[in-house]
């Protein structure tokens, strides 16, 4: 009898070390796992804060350009659009239409002005 009693502690002892060993095996691979997906979890996040920040100098300029060309920084690119057309339909109908933006149109008007100027001059002389 004590003999079969022994047997079966021996079967247990079998049984519960097979069972630490997997739970430690699976554990160890899980937590592998899990810290991979961490590590990759904060490069995403990273990456997603990096565009974020390139999208908000990105508005940030362009609300700036918008104030610089005379509009104010809510307005939207349609009423930008349609200010900028007419103002080189008044004062750049001259240039090609590659050469239409603003910096382009205070040179020809500048141009002008120095040709008017110098017009004038010759009159007074």
């Amino acid at each position: 009898m004590a003999r079969g009693e022994n047997q079966g502690l021996q079967i247990a002892l079998i049984i519960f070390v097979m069972v630490a060993l997997v739970l430690g095996v699976s554990t160890f691979y899980f937590f592998q796992k899990y810290d991979e997906q961490r590590q990759v979890i904060g490069e995403a996040t990273r990456a997603a804060e990096v565009a974020t920040q390139k999208a908000q100098d990105a508005d940030f300029e362009r609300d700036t350009l918008k104030e610089y060309i005379g509009h104010p920084r809510t307005a939207g690119m349609d009423l930008v659009k349609k200010g900028l057309d007419d103002a080189m339909k008044q004062y750049a109908s001259s240039l090609p239409d590659p050469q239409k933006n603003y910096l382009q149109a205070l040179a020809l008007q500048d141009q002008s002005f120095q040709q008017k100027n110098a017009m004038v001059d010759d009159e007074k002389v």
